[in-house]
């Protein structure tokens, strides 16, 4: 497959793809508004996210803080079943996506990407569920099983995402899905009041996930036909292949940055897990919010690479990467302002998550550009080295936890969090400016 041959031989040399897009669809694509392709992502994973946080709002509200414990740790595990059954192919069908128009190559590699993520969404739910069964208890078990289902839903909505993504043609798509999520939120909010019951409110987020997957593809099959009956084997074993290393890293970065949950209930009662849990939603869905950044800045940047505009590129990153601070900063003192009096007023019995949240707050500052960071070495084509660092993120952050944890229990892991991420935005500041300035210099000589 074309696709795959290309991917192979890209992560081989690990430099930006050879095959250049034609000179009419890459117009097309940069006469776009990045900057309004990024207002309607942040409108689409923000409603999207924002609906998950305030159900999981509700499910503490009205449940004791044991409950919501669990629900904090099977959220957090399916989120990390997400990302390892993603395997890589949302980073590459992004970039894939963003270079690519004739219609059958986009089928086939579509048709490719949706046969993989199938596999390994089966193997890692399946997987999931037993480990829920063998270690929890029946109740406890039965919510993250339910939860689970989180990372199936969620990755099949993102398939048909990456293609608006990577077009800048989010806009489209996105006022259903907003529908949607809002009436999701309002009837976790109406059952929950009727009938409290920490599995029933868990139980609605991977339904109105599932709503928005399909309402995605109707969208998609509109611009991209799916090739699923003669799907070549040997094309997914290559697309897995190719997904290895950048599987390898996300799925490094999901697990530290959820190992402060883990790490929590094996030292803790799940009450404490719960305060944690509290005040770690309560940042969320700004955390998320700049993923979604930094996926425009990962298609985005790798179109202007792949025309080799490194002079382009380079003033992109400044510009953007300032843009990130920014944000980071503004949203940092939004919730040492805000967050604590909702705290206050709306869920008094989390009294203790304040502090945590002041620290977790802090710490929005660094992680913020850190994940731009991550997808802006990766528009290079060196998956390889932000492996290295996901490996190095998550044996630092594992030592901090492990020292700090015991000695200050749930603020001790907001501190690992902060401490870790401030090291990871120097390393990869670091390596950003010497592969930019590099590219530029070969560029020059050339």
């Amino acid at each position: 497959m074309a696709v795959v041959d290309r991917l192979l031989k890209q992560h081989t040399m690990e430099q930006s793809l050879p095959l250049l897009p034609n000179a009419a669809f890459m117009q097309k694509i940069f006469r776009n508004n990045i900057f309004s392709n990024s207002i309607a992502v942040l409108l689409l994973r923000g409603t999207t996210i924002f609906t998950r946080i305030a159900a999981l709002f509700v499910i503490a509200k009205f449940t004791n803080s044991q409950e919501f414990g669990m629900v904090s740790v099977a959220v957090a595990l399916a989120e990390i079943g997400k990302v390892a059954a993603d395997f890589g192919t949302d980073t590459l069908s992004l970039k894939e996506y963003a270079i690519a128009s004739e219609p059958q190559r986009l089928s086939r590699f579509a048709g490719t990407v949706a046969h993989t993520k199938f596999i390994c969404c089966l193997l890692v739910y399946a997987s999931l569920s037993t480990y829920f069964v063998a270690v929890e208890t029946l109740p406890n078990a039965l919510i993250g099983i339910v939860a689970g289902l989180l990372l199936v839903t969620t990755s099949f909505s993102n398939f048909s995402i990456n293609y608006f993504q990577a077009r800048l043609r989010i806009p489209e798509i996105l006022w259903p899905i907003i529908a949607n999520n809002l009436v999701a939120l309002a009837l976790v909010a109406l059952l929950l009041t009727v009938y409290p019951s920490a599995l029933l409110g868990v139980a609605i987020l991977p339904g109105a996930e599932a709503v928005n997957a399909l309402i995605l593809y109707l969208y998609f099959r509109k611009n991209v036909r799916l090739e699923l009956k003669q799907i070549d084997r040997a094309d997914v074993w290559a697309l897995l292949r190719q997904g290895l290393p950048i599987a390898i890293s996300i799925i490094i970065v999901a697990i530290y940055t959820r190992l402060d949950v883990i790490v929590l209930e094996k030292f803790f009662d799940k009450s404490i897990v719960g305060e944690y849990g509290v005040a770690f939603r309560c940042t969320e869905p700004f955390q998320l919010v700049t993923s979604a950044f930094a996926i425009t800045a990962y298609s985005h940047l790798s179109a202007i690479l792949d025309q080799h505009k490194f002079q382009e590129a380079n003033k992109f990153i400044v510009k953007y990467g300032s843009m990130i601070l920014t944000y980071g900063l503004v949203i940092c003192g939004f919730l040492l302002l805000v967050a604590p009096p909702l705290i206050q007023a709306f869920l008094p019995q989390y009294q203790n998550s304040i502090p945590i949240l002041q620290v977790l707050a802090t710490a929005i500052i660094f992680r913020t550009p850190s994940a731009s960071l991550t997808c802006m070495i990766q528009a290079f084509g060196h998956y390889r080295w932000i492996t290295y660092v996901s490996v190095w993120n998550l044996v630092f952050i594992a030592a901090l936890l492990a020292i700090l944890v015991p000695r200050m229990s749930a603020i001790g892991a907001a501190y690992s969090l902060l401490i870790g991420e401030v090291v990871n935005v120097l390393i990869q500041g670091s390596m950003l400016l010497y592969i930019s300035r590099r590219r530029l210099l070969i560029a020059s000589k050339s």
